[in-house]
């Protein structure tokens, strides 16, 4: 899987007019490398964060352990994002042989990277797919969607899509090899037996992740708001003694959460969606193709977007919240008062 920093160092080669060039790929990867550091250490933080105040909460309930579970895949994104920023500092970039460090990356950063990113999102479709239920059968959203059925949920999306990233890491090995473009043995990715076939089996179990979470958040978010709008205006319409037939006011504010959560995914992944089609439809657009420079440039936004997306929960909680924000409070007194 491609890196969003994947070029060292520039040289000269030919490029295509709707590609850009090595010079300007490598500067923007200066920049986009101070980003994703400044970002992506603030995003751990603040995950970090999340996992604690919903602990303290209680993972006695599915909304807190799928908040829980998303705030770890979270931090797992994160992490490998602020590892990428290391990697690709201006100093290793002096001291370190390009080829080790695209060797490192792929098999320790670039996959786990991707793992992470897909578990985040069908995290989120699983959190939207609990508060459309909850909006269209509130009478029996607490007996079909359990604590214990939610715990087997979110470890099942662990479990399957970390086995579907580990036919990649067996796809190739570190060790010595010649390198045509430095006319010497370097240090770099050596390719398996059946490299091609074990790649392609997680590239594709990751394709289809990304695409059914994206769509299934879509879908979900576009029906919970039409039909809490719809069940908005109808409760507003009868009696008093009617309104136990509706969702409960914490319910309310829960899928008023859940659609913040969901609109800030979208608004994030669409860009990286779009760039997967891209990649799909044409052979050019890809980390070897005829457009690679565009191709690394435009992934290294997507990147980012996913990283500020799996940053801004915190926010959201904190604003929709008032359990969160009142365990938050108390749990940093507690720790003033101790210091």
């Amino acid at each position: 899987m491609a890196s969003p920093f994947e070029i060292s160092k520039p040289h000269p080669n030919e490029t295509s007019l709707l590609d850009v060039s090595n010079e300007l790929l490598f500067t923007f990867n200066y920049v986009a490398v101070v980003l994703s550091e400044t970002l992506s250490v603030l995003g751990v933080i603040l995950n970090i964060i999340n996992a604690m105040v919903f602990l303290k909460i209680g993972l006695n309930d599915s909304t807190s352990i799928s908040l829980f579970s998303l705030s770890l895949a979270d931090v797992g994104l994160l992490l490998m994002m602020a590892a990428y920023g290391v990697l690709f500092h201006p100093w290793m970039l002096e001291t370190v042989d390009a080829d080790l460090i695209d060797a490192v990356n792929y098999i320790a950063l670039g996959w786990p990277h991707v793992c992470f990113s897909r578990i985040s999102g069908c995290l989120t479709a699983f959190i939207a797919l609990e508060r459309f239920i909850c909006i269209v059968l509130p009478l029996r959203v607490k007996s079909l969607v359990t604590p214990w059925r939610t715990f087997l949920a979110c470890g099942g999306i662990f479990a399957i899509l970390i086995a579907g990233t580990t036919p990649a890491f067996f796809s190739y090995s570190i060790g010595e090899r010649f390198s045509q473009l430095h006319n010497k043995t370097t240090v770099g990715l050596i390719p398996s037996l059946h490299s091609y076939v074990l790649e392609n089996i997680s590239l594709s179990v990751n394709i289809l992740a990304q695409m059914t979470s994206f769509t299934l958040v879509t879908s979900l978010t576009i029906a919970t708001v039409q039909t809490f709008l719809e069940k908005s205006e109808w409760r507003k319409s009868i009696s008093t003694s009617a309104k136990n037939f509706t969702i409960s006011s914490r319910d309310r504010k829960l899928v008023k959460m859940v659609i913040l959560i969901s609109a800030s995914f979208i608004i994030c992944t669409f860009p990286a969606v779009v760039g997967t089609v891209a990649m799909l439809v044409s052979k050019d657009y890809n980390v070897n193709g005829r457009y690679k420079n565009l191709f690394l440039a435009t992934f290294s936004v997507f990147f980012h977007l996913e990283s500020l997306n799996s940053s801004v929960n915190f926010f959201i909680y904190m604003y929709m919240s008032s359990k969160f924000k009142k365990s938050l409070l108390s749990w940093l007194r507690l720790k003033g008062n101790r210091k």
